[in-house]
């Protein structure tokens, strides 16, 4: 049986990081949903066994929006591009209407 191997994890600035709880809330999605798009679309990381899962919340809305090819170019690190930054204003401009 072949094993799928995890995809690169997109890099991460402090502001990008959201909570598993918060990635539910956003998408409606139980938190099995949002750890497997996370090993499986490289959205986010565990940084210890038993630590806790950070997301890209920009990220997310590239995935949940299925723009894959945005999800590329964040995970290269061409944040500057327009078809990254607006995800990228998305998701602040999300977590700004949460506060």
């Amino acid at each position: 049986m072949k094993q799928i191997q995890p995809a690169v994890t997109v890099p991460m600035f402090r502001d990008d990081i959201i909570d598993i709880e918060e990635c539910m809330r956003r998408t409606g999605r139980c938190d099995r949903t949002i750890r497997d798009w996370c090993r499986d679309h490289g959205i986010g990381r565990k940084p210890f066994q038993s630590g806790r899962w950070e997301v890209s919340g920009p990220a997310l809305e590239i995935l949940i929006h299925g723009d894959f090819e945005a999800l590329e170019m964040l995970r290269r690190g061409e944040r500057d591009t327009p078809q990254v930054r607006r995800w990228i204003d998305h998701h602040l401009n999300h977590g700004l209407a949460q506060s």
